[in-house]
């Protein structure tokens, strides 16, 4: 069944899709890796001596930058 509420639904989730798209192609890399780093250091505290596998350059890159705020509170992760 096709109502024009479920139409207009998926209409919405198009729309969200693609302002989320956009915003995150805003956003320079090296800024997301930041916000991750500190996402990261807030929720879960230090990162691991060594990152998980060297197959995966972003992963790498995540934790090259999460490893920087070694030591950082949560608190002082998450007011920055």
């Amino acid at each position: 069944d096709r109502s024009p509420s479920r139409g207009l639904g998926d209409v919405y989730k198009r729309q969200a899709a693609n302002y989320v798209i956009a915003r995150k192609a805003a956003i320079p890399m090296t800024q997301r890796l930041v916000l991750y780093a500190l996402y990261k250091q807030a929720i879960d505290g230090d990162a691991p001596e060594t990152a998980e596998s060297w197959a995966h350059i972003i992963e790498l890159a995540k934790h090259a930058v999460w490893s920087r705020y070694r030591g950082m509170s949560s608190s002082e992760a998450r007011r920055r």
